[in-house]
């Protein structure tokens, strides 16, 4: 062929918006008041208030949690039952958590100690070296709204979820937010979140 078709079709352009939804803190809260097993408040309470990806949340040991400077530091992540280190440089960060969620880690490290069998570097939602199985966790909760008139959302929603109040409640920038959940850029949050941000010509306008 004289030309290259592929050059003269050009790119294809993905027009499609993401489809997600997402908890705002008051729904988080009303689902995590439902809840009295302190493994499963602690795992759904710091997937909300981290951002971090349901891999990394397996992945963690207590090494990697520092429940003095308030902070858990992210550089491994389980993808099917194996644990791996992240794909990317900027996936290795450490995520600061609210002090309130600091707390309840140290509150479950306390029942955990006297539960299970301890070492630094045991899984913090687990048994020994092993995390729970991808859908361990995911059952209990499926049990507890199958009781409660709240709408559902998927375990990586809960990364979205954070997002959405980091940015709606918190006014976070988005470099800022994309350093926060392991991004290499701000496009990626741009891409993703945009929408939720105010509009700038909006803001403009209303400061005039």
């Amino acid at each position: 062929m004289k030309k290259n078709v592929a050059a003269l079709a050009g790119n294809i352009e993905n027009d499609e918006t993401p489809s997600w939804d997402y908890w705002t803190l008051n729904e988080f809260e009303y689902f995590y008041n439902q809840v009295d097993d302190i493994l499963i408040k602690t795992y759904y309470r710091l997937l909300f208030f981290s951002g971090l990806r349901h891999g990394e949340l397996r992945a963690l040991t207590w090494n990697d949690v520092n429940l003095i400077d308030g902070y858990v530091d992210i550089n491994k992540t389980n993808y099917n039952g194996k644990v791996h280190t992240p794909k990317t440089k900027t996936s290795i960060r450490k995520v600061y958590i609210p002090k309130h969620v600091i707390n309840l880690l140290h509150e479950y490290k306390i029942w955990y100690k006297s539960e299970k069998e301890y070492k630094d570097d045991y899984v913090v939602f687990g048994n020994f070296y092993k995390s729970y199985g991808e859908s361990t966790i995911p059952k209990r909760y499926d049990k507890i709204m199958d009781e409660i008139d709240l709408k559902r959302i998927k375990t990586h929603e809960f990364r979205h979820s954070h997002a959405s109040d980091c940015i709606n409640r918190l006014r976070m920038d988005r470099e800022t937010l994309a350093k926060r959940l392991g991004h290499s850029s701000s496009i990626t949050i741009e891409k993703i979140y945009g929408h939720l941000y105010p509009s700038t010509e909006k803001d403009a306008i209303l400061d005039l």
